[in-house]
């Protein structure tokens, strides 16, 4: 929000210099929230709050308006309350991941996005995808809650609490869900902006952002149908992964979750793999090895060691054919119930036109 005003006369106002420092370490209010200069004094009670005005007023009130009306104003444009102008943006930033697991490159991109966006006013939105149909496979392995839990316990750590500096949610539909924080943002708008800014922040992996461009497009769809003569922008933003030591490669969720499943196999388990990601992922770290493991559960124990070497070395997930097999068998099962269905639809008819004539 800019204002236009004559900044001379700011300047002026305050050039005496024991003004200009009082007026620099005594007060900054916000609500009943007090500073002494770049001191955090803490909340204080109105009463408190008023005690403090009066001072200032009583001390330098006189002197400041002694040199604002010695400010010789010939040259200056005045303004009036009517004609300070007034431009607003309303801002929109979300990010979309699966996170499965979460590391030091997602979190360096939350902290950009929050940060970013708060700048400008806003309250970001994280959207946490969940894989095809939430099924946990060894390249998704890791459900919405246990993501969550580690990433606001982490970004609180950072200084930021949800739902005040950024609002966190399981990924459903992203168009949908894009839509929807446009739409409610616009809805606790008290001022209608005079242009609407939506912003998509990316990982570095070009082709993210190309897929989810729907997205983005919803929520500029969402914004022009609501406010339809305010112009709308919309934005991609790509943040880099931070690297996972000085020396080496961008932390990867991929390497994380392979760590894990390389530590079944040489047997160091659960110890092995917390030596290495302990640092960051803390008190969550059982949590999310334990996630990690999870589509383990499901396969025979004697087949593990081969299905965990497939995939480490060939990327290549468990159970491929076996699915198959399984929709195959689970669509022969929705035609022969159909065919009983239909069967029994029959019988009723019949049973139905014989009853029928037994009363003629």
């Amino acid at each position: 929000m800019s204002i236009k005003q004559p900044e001379t006369m700011q300047t002026r106002a305050f050039s005496d210099p024991e003004i200009k420092k009082n007026v620099t370490g005594l007060t900054t209010f916000s609500g009943s929230n007090l500073r002494l200069g770049t001191k955090a004094v803490g909340v204080i009670s109105e009463s408190e709050r008023d005690d403090y005005i009066r001072k200032f007023e009583n001390d330098y009130g006189a002197k400041i308006q002694e040199q604002a009306e010695g400010i010789d104003t010939d040259g200056l444009e005045l303004y009036s309350v009517e004609e300070i102008v007034i431009n607003t943006t309303k801002t929109f930033m979300y990010f979309i991941g699966r996170l499965n697991p979460p590391h030091k490159g997602h979190i360096s991109a939350l902290v950009a996005l929050i940060d970013a966006a708060k700048e400008k006013g806003s309250v970001p939105l994280i959207l946490l995808g969940s894989g095809p149909g939430k099924v946990r496979t060894m390249d998704n392995p890791i459900n919405f809650e246990t993501k969550k839990d580690f990433i606001t316990a982490k970004l609180s750590q950072l200084g930021f609490e949800e739902n005040t500096d950024y609002i966190i949610k399981e990924m459903t539909n992203p168009a949908r869900d894009v839509a929807e924080y446009v739409a409610n943002g616009l809805e606790n708008t008290d001022i209608k902006p005079d242009n609407i800014q939506i912003t998509h922040v990316a990982g570095d992996k070009g082709d993210d952002a190309e897929k989810l461009m729907f997205a983005l497009n919803a929520g500029v769809n969402t914004a022009e149908i609501m406010m339809p003569n305010v112009p709308v922008s919309k934005n991609v933003a790509a943040i880099t992964a931070v690297a996972a030591s000085n020396a080496g490669p961008a932390m990867s969720a991929t390497i994380v979750r392979k760590d894990a499943y390389r530590s079944v196999i040489d047997g160091t388990g659960y110890e092995g793999w917390y030596a290495k990601y302990g640092d960051f992922y803390s008190a969550n770290s059982e949590a999310i090895y334990n996630a990690i493991l999870y589509p383990l559960n499901s396969i025979p124990e004697e087949e593990k060691r081969d299905v965990i070497i497939n995939y480490i070395e060939n990327d290549t997930l468990p159970n491929a054919k076996k699915t198959k097999k399984a929709k195959a068998k689970g669509i022969t099962k929705r035609k022969i119930n159909k065919s009983k269905n239909k069967r029994r639809r029959q019988i009723r008819t019949q049973r139905k036109k014989r009853r029928t004539a037994r009363r003629r």
